[in-house]
């Protein structure tokens, strides 16, 4: 699953914000907000074993994800 923290006291204390892909095989996450305030998310899932096949790009509305 993707967990996406956040900083309560840097450099030492982090807490889990959201989550989400919940029980997927993901790898290679990262986040983008553009010149627009567009939020995106890049990834790559696992497909037969390989995680290197295919980019899945989502656009989102924040890194607060919901059910």
């Amino acid at each position: 699953r993707l967990e996406v923290y956040k900083c309560d006291s840097f450099p030492g204390k982090w807490s889990l914000y959201s989550t989400a892909f919940e029980g997927m095989s993901i790898v290679d996450c990262n986040f983008f907000q553009d010149h627009k305030n567009n939020c995106w998310l890049f990834l790559n899932m696992d497909e037969n074993n390989f995680h290197n096949n295919s980019l899945y790009i989502y656009k989102i509305d924040s890194l607060e994800f919901s059910p």
